[in-house]
């Protein structure tokens, strides 16, 4: 059953209390389902999902019953679609209440290798489009417990569990106008941070104290000076960055709390992924490295699903360590290497 959860009255698509069953994605290889998917690809969704309600639900229960014929990217540009309008509030309660209900299906019909792409599709959709956000958007708790729920089971099944890097930016693979510490390298890419990232062979998800605002300015500088087209970013809040300049330490703080809460959301909705993790010694990314192995850590045995790297910053003369070798060996102690 595809259930949505308690606080749902009907069953979205059914017929006068008629359970309505998907098609399942074994038909998905028919020339019927090849042709839907390019119809969805090519599709001006923006426009379609801007319809009077009543041809809306129609456009709702159509996908609803051929859910199953739906491959990663058709759901990932209907799911998109579906959020922006959430995020433009243009949509009225029973639309919105049958939106989450298809959302739902859109990830729940679809699982390993599939569900795997499907989310990373998603988490890579540009300014303001995620995973996270996404989850962010759905009002019903039964829904979202739902969801959830299935991804930890499709985790379940997982031979070998995919490495995912998170990585902060500034000073990690970047030295430029935000972070602290010294000049050890010049403006620009740290040279082989991202090569890598590269050897590592997973996913790249970046935890960044950059406020929101910044978003189009960080992923154009990923892109035309890293080379990074497609990556998540999770991003800071305009209060740390401003506390900065009245008092760096509570900043600091600040950026690594909020690292911290961001990654714990994104880790609920990746429980199939070992997670590496890139900081630096200058704003937070020590504190949030800490509670990131701390529950992984079972006595002296370090965790096969965890592990966090520090590149240590500088002086002002370029050439003194910020972290003391006493420092460095507590930290090592914790699960948390300083290089």
């Amino acid at each position: 059953s595809q259930g949505v959860g308690p606080e749902s009255n009907h069953s979205f698509g059914a017929k006068d209390g008629q359970k309505l069953v998907p098609i399942r994605s074994s038909e998905a290889s028919s020339p019927a389902a090849q042709g839907l998917n390019e119809l969805i690809l090519q599709a001006p969704l923006s426009h379609i999902f801007s319809a009077p309600e009543e041809d809306l639900l129609d456009v709702m229960e159509a996908l609803n019953v051929r859910i199953g014929l739906l491959g990663p990217f058709a759901r990932s540009r209907v799911a998109v679609a579906l959020e922006k309008m959430f995020k433009l509030n243009r949509c009225t309660d029973l639309f919105r209440d049958r939106a989450e209900n298809l959302l739902l299906l859109i990830f729940t019909t679809v699982e390993g290798q599939a569900l795997k792409e499907l989310k990373q599709l998603i988490d890579t959709a540009g300014v303001g489009n995620d995973l996270l956000s996404l989850f962010g958007v759905l009002t019903r708790r039964g829904l979202r417990q739902a969801l959830l729920a299935h991804f930890r089971e499709d985790a379940e099944k997982f031979g070998e569990r995919p490495i995912h890097v998170l990585s902060d930016i500034d000073m990690t693979v970047w030295v430029g106008t935000f972070g602290s510490g010294g000049p050890k390298f010049p403006s620009g890419p740290i040279p082989g941070a991202i090569s890598l990232y590269g050897l590592l062979g997973g996913r790249i998800t970046f935890l960044s104290a950059r406020p929101p605002v910044w978003e189009s300015k960080t992923r154009g500088a990923l892109l035309d000076d890293i080379g990074i087209a497609e990556a998540t970013v999770l991003q800071g809040t305009l209060k740390n960055v401003m506390m900065a300049l009245v008092n760096k330490e509570e900043a600091h703080r600040g950026m690594g709390e909020q690292k911290q809460t961001a990654f714990n959301q994104f880790a609920d909705l990746h429980p199939d992924a070992r997670f590496v993790f890139f900081g630096d010694s200058g704003e937070g990314d020590v504190d949030f490295a800490r509670n990131f192995m701390r529950p992984a850590l079972d006595g002296k045995k370090r965790p096969p699903d965890r592990a966090a790297l520090i590149h240590d910053v500088v002086g002002p003369d370029g050439t003194t360590p910020k972290t003391r070798p006493s420092e460095r060996k507590q930290l090592a102690d914790e699960g948390v290497y300083v290089f």
